[in-house]
């Protein structure tokens, strides 16, 4: 009978691959007390086990997520870990590879928060490419919250010290009890139908975890994700969420119109500067262009231009001496090649030509007897009769 042998790695790779490949403990909250508790002070990861009466598990959190972690675990502590379970190959030790830890004395409602906060960040919604800035000088904005509370009044003190010049539009929700999400949610649909509002604040002063949990919903958080402009959340006094408080809120929201006044003063005054050193740069090339010879000995410039142009204008005329006697020569040799074939010198040398009818006679048979032709001469005309 044939059996398959494997090894020890191949053996453990394998249940290695089953436990991981099982989507339902890709994600699991463990309950449970923590023992044995060990912080690397150089690779800054945790290592502990989690048991209950009955049984124990080996967990370790890496140093990313335990930089996460807003409380020094101990040993004998109660918590809740999220995590995921794995097989540590080299020891056969399966064991929860752990992403947060709460204390268990928080409840359900912290741990519906943890799922909560888990789903929206794997759909992004936490996303730094999500986050847009803030508008640098905004000329309205939206302020969510309680109409009573302090929060109102304290970021409406801040934005009229530091930038006055912005608009304050005032939306008040309810933001404690069961129907303090709605409210939000419905208040900022119609805010976002609003026009020219820069930023938006959602805020509520402090309290405890019970009041503050109405922002902790998730028809709320995706409402804020899908705003087109930018939100500010300042709920509490909790700095896992953007700014601390509603005065941090205001503060971040609007600048400081004293520094706004100062940077314009410095800008003013680096002009000025620019100006002045501009008009002193002109002056001294003015001065330079005024004491330069072009302008206070012309004459002398012009001269050896005025020789040039002397001789140029010589030049010229020699030229077109020399051009017309050559004309005029060309002229006369052709006038006397042309006078020598004229008709007329020919005439003067004794010569006549006959003409009947205005037509020469080149032959006597172009003539008979009485008829009446002309003689051309050198110096007239001799009207003839044929005898």
């Amino acid at each position: 009978m044939n059996h398959l042998i494997i090894s020890v790695s191949q053996l453990n790779r394998y249940v290695k691959s089953l436990i991981e490949d099982d989507k339902k403990l890709s994600s699991v909250f463990i309950q449970g007390e923590i023992s044995n508790f060990k912080l690397h002070s150089f690779s800054g990861h945790a290592y502990f086990s989690l048991k209950d009466n009955n049984a124990l598990i080996k967990c370790v959190c890496f140093r990313d997520n335990m930089a996460r972690i807003k409380f020094n675990p101990q040993d004998g502590m109660k918590v809740i870990c999220q995590g995921k379970l794995s097989l540590y190959e080299k020891d056969g030790i399966y064991q929860l590879y752990v992403y947060s830890i709460i204390p268990d004395g928080v409840g359900e409602n912290a741990l519906a928060l943890e799922e909560l906060k888990e789903k929206l960040a794997f759909e992004g919604l936490f996303s730094d490419k999500r986050k847009r800035n803030l508008v640098k000088f905004p000329k309205k904005i939206a302020v969510v919250t309680s109409s009573q509370g302090a929060a109102l009044r304290d970021i409406c003190n801040i934005i009229e010290r530091r930038y006055p010049i912005c608009e304050v539009v005032i939306c008040p929700v309810q933001v404690q009890g069961v129907y303090a999400a709605p409210s939000i949610v419905s208040m900022l649909n119609n805010v976002y139908k609003l026009k020219n509002i820069d930023t938006i604040i959602v805020a509520r002063g402090g309290g405890a975890s019970e009041e503050l949990s109405a922002f902790n919903d998730e028809k709320l958080a995706r409402c804020v994700a899908a705003s087109p402009v930018p939100i500010i959340s300042a709920v509490g006094h909790e700095t896992d969420l953007r700014v601390p408080t509603p005065s941090a809120a205001a503060e971040l929201a609007v600048p400081d119109i004293k520094n706004i006044f100062d940077d314009i003063a410095v800008i003013n005054s680096r002009i000025k500067k620019l100006i002045h050193q501009k008009i002193s740069d002109s002056e001294l090339r003015l001065d330079l262009i005024t004491k330069s010879k072009v302008l206070t000995d012309v004459q002398s410039i012009l001269t050896p231009y005025e020789q040039q142009l002397k001789k140029l204008d010589l030049s010229l005329y020699k030229n077109v001496q020399q051009k017309l006697t050559s004309i005029q020569e060309d002229f006369i040799s052709l006038a006397s090649k042309l006078d020598a074939l004229s008709p007329i010198k020919t005439l003067a040398r004794g010569y006549s030509v006959a003409y009947k009818d205005e037509n020469i006679i080149k032959s006597s048979n172009d003539v008979v007897t009485n008829d009446e032709i002309q003689i051309k001469t050198f110096n007239g005309t001799i009207n003839c009769k044929v005898i």
